[in-house]
């Protein structure tokens, strides 16, 4: 599972790629285009968003209460999984200056989840095992094993061979994946935490309190944390531009280092 990369694949290390931050700016650009297209998805992680901000008014050692964050939780992971994928195909058709049909994504969409959810059962497992095996196994599983639901989506593989294809995009250059995986969401997830300061200010000026000191606190007030969430609507999308656009240039780095292998 995690044997050492052939030499043979070392030539495509040579191959460039672009910087977290000019991924990270692009990225921004084509999510503008389709912002509130994307932007109403992402708002349907507010309903159960808004389910945890009721039930914090209820005590949390109710067996009711307990039950039912559980199924909220598990809403709240099917509608990231669900907005998740018509993501990808909303910044595949912009790339490649193709209309974006609402219907048309229901139904893709539909089409694909089944095998889509296959693989994430085991790229979960994979991922897993790395990290039982040990830190850096893990690890290392994280950076092969990224884009398996995007190659469902986008190259139709399945099962293993997503996983495979996954693997075969960091192959000859996994440092320098590694450092995109970590460089763009880190960075975007710096522009969130200026946009929630923002927001904080102002949720200070209206409450007469230190909202921001309250923030930083071990326990989060719930309207804070809702807040929190509204703000991650609108970073959401541009996360998952980010990395589907990263997908595609490795994806296209890589066909072209092998377009030159069979030239020669």
């Amino acid at each position: 599972m995690f044997s050492s990369t052939k030499a043979s694949q070392n030539k495509v290390s040579k191959q460039p790629l672009s910087s977290p931050i000019n991924l990270v700016l692009e990225s921004l650009q084509l999510y503008r285009s389709h912002l509130w297209l994307m932007v109403g998805y992402s708002a349907w992680l507010l309903l159960p968003f808004t389910a945890y901000f009721i039930l914090s008014f209820f005590p949390g050692t109710n067996p009711l209460v307990l039950v039912l964050e559980f199924i909220f939780s598990l809403v709240e992971l099917f509608i990231t999984f669900w907005i998740g994928i018509i993501f990808i195909f909303i910044v595949h058709a912009t790339k490649e200056k193709q209309p974006v049909d609402p219907s048309v994504l229901k139904q893709k969409t539909l089409a694909i989840l089944q095998p889509t959810v296959n693989v994430l059962l085991i790229q979960f497992l994979f991922v897993v095992l790395g990290f039982i095996l040990l830190i850096i196994p893990g690890m290392i599983a994280l950076v092969w094993y990224a884009f398996p639901q995007t190659a469902v989506i986008l190259d139709d593989k399945k099962g293993m061979e997503a996983m495979k294809y996954s693997k075969s995009l960091s192959q000859g250059r996994f440092f320098r994946v590694a450092y995109r995986l970590i460089g763009g969401p880190i960075l975007i997830g710096i522009v969130y935490s200026i946009l929630v300061a923002i927001v904080l200010s102002f949720a200070s000026a209206f409450s007469n309190t230190d909202a921001i000191t309250v923030a930083g606190s071990s326990n989060l007030p719930a309207w804070l944390d809702l807040l929190q969430s509204m703000v991650g609507i609108f970073t959401i999308p541009w996360l998952a531009t980010y990395m589907v656009m990263l997908y595609k240039e490795l994806r296209q780095t890589m066909e072209i280092q092998v377009d030159k292998s069979l030239s020669q």
